[in-house]
């Protein structure tokens, strides 16, 4: 993250107690122990079960996060100045940990998939792997930038360093040992894969799936996944864990070690040598590999969303007067300060709370529908994924589609376009991803049963410091009375 912070707030549920290691504010939530769990779905032998329940109270937590020598403020004023939207970091980090590589420019260009290099044709990659400001990622505002004002290193001019690596040490003797990635990142679209390992994907977003078993995750700002990998049997070599970005917005990658704990008394053991990768340093596969189905993690028990919503909102998003400003709704724009001297949840009725452009006020106890809209302007087509996080609980993405939204509920929507929406088995999570081109939508459905004030944003921290956010004040009906001793200015006490 920014500033030089990163991680997140872990919380494992123990008995009818938590546990939890403080950090960023992004939160991983573990389903509680009396959650139905889905080991048999991996393996019917009761002793790899017994294993995995094992694996899955005692996880390997692995925090992805993105750093820039730069200050958060440093790099909003270079996108101010230029009037660019910048996606340049000097590394990747893992658990705080790595190095700034500097390959060079044609290691780079050698590395950058083909699809970027037709969108960024005829330039190319620079010497951090950045892309270049060309229209396809600046949109109509190209021509009015000013890339001389961005400091030097902040977008080009690598600086290499050499820093620690993250050392994972597993039990080959436990056969089975869980990792929690959590994607800390600012805006970074990373890729993981473990060396000569495959993953069984078991939780999204803190919450069980089916399982799938992959050889490569995917995964946005803001995200979480939890794998189960089985280990190989009397095993003491290590394996390196490979985190590459995308190539969607850079060409940077990061390692961590698998480190297999030798038993000394264990003389049958595998010869040490370099474990073999499937992703490039440009996070594209080197052979065939299975990836990680976004688009399909029916939630374990099965959960299903209500058939039909009492509300529908649609929050057309796109850029605003510059590249790098955006609207959740109405070409409104939420300031980083705004609600901070008048908080939402002490003044529901305020003309801040009324402002129908940057709140949305729901009632206690019903189901509200979004519809999440890109690329709708003629001149703004395509768009950056938006990564669509909503505070204070889960949320079931019910459909998906290309087009402009043209219609006035679900229900219409689904008899002209069945096939785009699937109420039976949605994801079911907090955190979604808008499409890559324009125009397309996605509709999301929530239960409103959590009265109080909550943001809903893009992740991508450039984006929600530009503007991409919106406010739910829901259940505002049943809105919860705040103790005398919380009140403004009391910090918690009573006079």
């Amino acid at each position: 993250m920014f500033d030089g912070l990163f991680g997140a707030m872990y919380i494992r549920y123990l008995f009818d107690h938590y546990l939890a290691f403080y950090g960023h504010a992004l939160t991983f939530n573990r389903p509680k122990p009396t959650a139905p769990a889905p080991w048999s779905l991996i393996s019917n032998n009761p002793k790899d079960i017994e294993s995995m329940k094992k694996a899955v109270a005692n996880p390997h937590v692995v925090v992805v996060s993105d750093w820039t020598r730069f200050k958060s403020w440093e790099y909003m004023k270079a996108q101010e100045d230029s009037g660019y939207t910048i996606f340049c970091v000097d590394s990747i980090l893992i658990n705080g940990k790595g190095s700034v590589y500097c390959p060079g420019e044609d290691f780079l260009v050698n590395h950058t998939m083909d699809y970027m290099k037709w969108a960024i044709y005829p330039r190319h990659v620079n010497d951090k792997g950045c892309l270049p400001f060309v229209r396809s990622t600046e949109n109509k505002y190209l021509r009015d930038g000013h890339p001389e004002t961005i400091p030097l290193h902040l977008q080009q001019g690598c600086v290499p360093s050499e820093g620690e690596q993250a050392v994972f040490e597993v039990d080959p003797a436990d056969e089975w040992v869980s990792f929690n990635f959590v994607d800390a990142a600012t805006f970074k679209t990373p890729v993981f894969a473990i060396d000569e390992h495959e993953m069984w994907v078991y939780e999204a977003d803190g919450h069980f799936i089916e399982p799938q078993k992959v050889d490569t995750v995917k995964f946005y700002a803001g995200e979480r996944y939890s794998v189960m990998v089985k280990l190989h049997k009397n095993d003491a070599r290590d394996y390196t864990i490979r985190v590459m970005d995308t190539g969607l917005t850079q060409i940077i990658g990061s390692y961590a070690t698998l480190r297999c704990k030798r038993n000394p008394n264990d003389k049958n053991v595998h010869e040490a040598k370099e474990s073999k990768g499937i992703l490039n340093y440009g996070g594209l596969n080197t052979t065939h590999v299975v990836t990680l189905d976004r688009d399909n993690l029916p939630p374990y028990p099965p959960s299903a969303p209500a058939p039909h919503a009492d509300a529908l909102y649609l929050l057309d998003t796109h850029r605003v007067k510059t590249a790098w400003t955006y609207t959740m709704k109405g070409g409104a724009m939420y300031q980083e300060d705004r609600s901070a001297y008048a908080p939402l949840l002490y003044y529901p009725d305020s003309a801040d709370a009324m402002d129908e452009s940057l709140v949305i006020r729901t009632k206690n106890n019903t189901w509200i529908d979004l519809v999440v809209q890109v690329g709708s302007l003629p001149n703004q087509p395509q768009e950056f994924p938006h990564i669509m996080h909503k505070h204070s609980g889960k949320t079931w993405q019910i459909g998906a589609g290309e087009g402009h939204w043209n219609y006035s509920s679900v229900e219409e929507a689904m008899k002209a376009e069945p096939t785009k929406f699937n109420l039976k088995t949605p994801n079911y999570r907090d955190t979604f991803i808008t499409s890559f081109d324009g125009p397309s939508w996605i509709v999301l459905r929530y239960h409103s049963n959590n009265p109080g004030p909550w943001l809903m944003h893009c992740h991508f921290e450039i984006h929600l410091g530009g503007g991409m956010a919106i406010a739910f004040m829901d259940g505002v009906d049943a809105w919860p009375k705040v103790p005398p001793e919380y009140g403004p200015g009391k910090g918690g006490f009573l006079d």
